[in-house]
């Protein structure tokens, strides 16, 4: 594989871990669209993607899991994430689901990144007969 001067760093590490999909595909298996439209919501306050300033999610959306909102896990490579739990986000799921690794037990963990400028955010987590969440990366959203 050849990796061009015009691919996104996300590009080239979903190409190398065999999770590329083409954008440009609706029907695409792996892509979601944005889950809410939180720009219609009520609540002012929001989190915003720190490198482009998309809104993300509110406050009003931050959950529980595990008995607190705030975790703090290392990927098999050693990387520490601080993370927030919430139940709304305005992110694209680019790829898909894996049990393997993950820091929520029965739960499948989903890359998601935002659909302004795809910087990597965080995490979608499923699992059969519980409310999906998304764990976003403390770090990389600004309060407004």
């Amino acid at each position: 594989m050849r990796l061009n001067k015009t691919m996104s760093l996300l590009d080239a590490i979903l190409i190398l871990n065999g999770y590329y999909f083409e954008q440009s595909d609706p029907d695409a298996r792996y892509v979601s669209k944005k889950s809410h439209d939180l720009h219609d919501s009520v609540d002012r306050e929001g989190l915003y993607c720190k490198h482009c300033s998309q809104l993300i999610t509110h406050p009003s959306s931050a959950v529980e899991v595990n008995g607190t909102h705030h975790h703090v896990f290392a990927n098999p490579e050693g990387i520490s994430f601080e993370i927030g739990v919430y139940e709304r986000a305005e992110c694209l799921v680019v790829s898909p689901a894996v049990l393997e690794h993950t820091w929520f037990a029965g739960y499948t963990w989903q890359i998601v990144v935002c659909g302004g400028c795809q910087l990597h955010l965080g995490w979608k987590y499923n699992k059969p007969g519980s409310p999906a969440f998304y764990g976003l990366i403390v770090d990389r959203l600004v309060n407004k």
